[in-house]
């Protein structure tokens, strides 16, 4: 199992609307092709990012995971034109879990 942060800079301003957009538009696309299990905001220290944490069975299936979403026309019509004018910057890690990972809560039971 693999996990992938990501972390995208919005436009000052803008985070409402693209978080807006995202529930709209983007969450039902992602809730049929892919595992997201969490989402935030920066509230402190550097502001207008937004943070996802995505769950894939290894790195293949996350590469399909990728491509069926990215090819639904709701995200790829309806989304995306809305919300790539409103990112200014985009990482992607992939997380690789230390030993002792498994005895604490967020992966005790993956």
């Amino acid at each position: 199992m693999i996990h992938e942060f990501r972390r995208y800079r919005v436009k000052t301003g803008m985070t409402g609307k693209y978080l807006a957009a995202f529930e709209e538009l983007a969450l039902p696309v992602i809730q049929r092709h892919m595992k997201l299990l969490a989402f935030w905001t920066s509230d402190i220290g550097d502001l207008g990012f937004v943070f996802h944490l995505w769950e894939f069975r290894d790195h293949p299936h996350r590469a399909e995971s990728y491509a069926a979403m990215r090819a639904d026309p709701q995200y790829r019509d309806q989304f995306m034109p809305i919300a790539l004018p409103l990112i200014e910057e985009m990482h992607s890690t992939i997380l690789t879990p230390v030993e002792f990972s498994k005895q604490l809560a967020l992966l005790k039971d993956r």
